[in-house]
């Protein structure tokens, strides 16, 4: 698989950690460009390879902006970690993540970095790793009745689809959420917002989904209860909900979902593809 840094094969903490030096910010205001193969899933125009040459990042000091911890998102980010190398690793990317980025741009990253980390676990057909970690046990144990053949739809491209994750997508949202200072709760969300709304080629649909599923989240959590942590949680579950999005399109476009994602008469890998990815989605409790 791709990627500018993984350890042991499994944890792709690759564009973030880079990002920690650099930033992708000369593609921050860049229309999307369309393309034939990933038809409405396009956020970026250049690959990442080219973005990850961006100037550094100059950080300011905001003594308002919290660098506290959002504990769900560190503490599921360590499951995806098969060995201590591994945990040692994530360890380190999350200890250096919040004091640079502050908590709320953090959490933006980091959990775009597990929905990055759940979507490449389906690609290398590694769901014996939602029971043996404990990510997602109920989910596992149901797949698990469909064997190898529970990816046969996955692996024509999973490679390319890969690719795009690693070295188009993903340095592109890098580039969208780029700041040259600790953002506070406000700006990320606002930021978020705009890339729903003018940046991730929605259609509206799409769009009405998002912002539901916003007001929804807000309403159910941060109204009750307004402070970092649940404003934290409000801007994980933003960057999931367009990462959700996006890779549905992106999978549909590579024939995920086709005819042969059927397992029987009744059950297809569209099936579970929500259930797949809401394993690392906020919740908000």
């Amino acid at each position: 698989m791709s990627g500018i840094f993984k350890v042991n094969g499994l944890v792709k903490t690759s564009v973030i950690s880079a990002l920690l030096a650099t930033t992708t910010a000369m593609y921050a205001t860049n229309p999307v460009k369309k393309d034939a193969q990933t038809n409405q899933t396009e956020v970026v125009s250049k690959t990442g390879a080219e973005a990850l040459k961006a100037m550094n990042l100059q950080e300011v000091n905001q003594a308002s902006v919290p660098t506290i911890h959002n504990s769900r998102i560190d503490n599921t980010f360590r499951k995806f970690a098969k060995n201590e190398q591994e945990k040692s690793a994530i360890n380190s990317l999350i200890s250096s993540m919040y004091p640079k980025k502050g908590t709320f741009l953090a959490s933006a990253l980091m959990q775009h970095e597990l929905d990055r980390q759940q979507l490449f676990l389906l690609l290398e057909e590694r769901g014996d790793l939602l029971i043996k970690n404990d990510l997602n046990p109920q989910l596992g144990n149901e797949i698990s009745r469909y064997g190898s053949n529970f990816y046969k739809s996955v692996r024509p491209n999973a490679k390319a689809v890969d690719k795009w994750v690693d070295n188009d997508y993903t340095p592109k949202i890098m580039g969208l959420l780029h700041f040259d200072h600790k953002p506070t709760a406000e700006e990320v969300i606002e930021r978020l917002d705009d890339i729903a709304a003018k940046k991730a080629n929605f259609t509206s649909d799409d769009l009405r989904y998002y912002q539901t599923a916003s007001n929804l989240f807000y309403y159910n959590n941060v109204k009750k209860q307004k402070n970092n942590q649940t404003l934290s949680e409000l801007i994980a579950h933003k960057i999931f909900t367009i990462d959700n999005i996006i890779f549905k399109k992106l999978l549909t476009n590579y024939n995920f979902f086709g005819e042969n994602s059927k397992y029987n008469q009744y059950d297809r890998l569209s099936d579970f593809y929500g259930d797949w990815m809401d394993t690392v989605k906020p919740t908000g409790k």
